[in-house]
């Protein structure tokens, strides 16, 4: 049985990999490919192990609403590292279609396929967009930069669908730790002529902030 699980986990991970990366490739065709910043092996590898460890951890019961969870970020993921756009197709979009199934599946579960209740579902998209606004706002103002995008606001709402405000806040803390750490040693030893104003795609940390989130919880 144990080894049935794995070799699924294996499965299951490699595929949303694949899929992931190539629909990300076509939702990026139109935009204009910029040179990324972090590798992209390094993106596909330190992902495909991620999902198998998330996939490890999390309950069986779950997997429906995790797995359709990760396919969206992990496109996000992958949009954002190769053209720094974040699709709305993979994070505002699908809100609705979240959430009537959720409502359905209390109504006839009474919450028993749902690791977040819908109420702390609504709680966290409103937590999202008012932390969201809030960074966008006060970076503009005192920093003179865009500090969050649009893209990186949906993705957020998205966040706090599924995993409630505890998650948006940790997954903050280890993105912006990542995507910091990241910054430094890129500005450091990669290429020199980068200052603060290095403009990093913080959608890829914050993915990789779900992924330790959902790994540790």
């Amino acid at each position: 049985m144990m080894t049935t699980m794995v070799l699924l986990n294996l499965v299951c991970a490699f595929f949303i990999t694949l899929s992931s990366f190539f629909l990300a490739s076509y939702l990026c065709h139109s935009v204009r490919l910029k040179k990324t910043l972090i590798p992209l092996s390094l993106i596909l590898v330190t992902h495909f192990f991620f999902l198998i460890g998330i996939l490890h951890k999390i309950s069986l019961v779950y997997c429906p609403w995790y797995v359709p969870f990760l396919f969206l970020l992990s496109v996000t993921l992958y949009t954002d590292t190769l053209s720094m756009c974040i699709s709305r197709f993979c994070t505002l979009y699908p809100l609705p279609i979240c959430i009537a199934l959720s409502a359905l599946i209390s109504l006839i579960c009474k919450d028993h396929y749902l690791p977040l209740s819908l109420p702390n579902s609504l709680i966290g998209i409103a937590m999202g967009l008012s932390i969201g606004y809030t960074i966008a706002y006060f970076g503009k103002k005192y920093a003179q930069q865009e500090a969050l995008g649009q893209g990186d606001i949906d993705l957020l709402m998205l966040i706090g669908f599924f995993l409630g405000t505890d998650g948006i806040f940790k997954t903050l803390c280890y993105g912006s730790i990542l995507g910091s750490l990241y910054g430094i040693l890129y500005s450091t030893f990669i290429n020199k002529k980068y200052n603060h104003r290095l403009k990093l795609p913080f959608g890829t940390f914050l993915s990789y902030g779900v992924f330790i989130y959902l790994i540790f919880i």
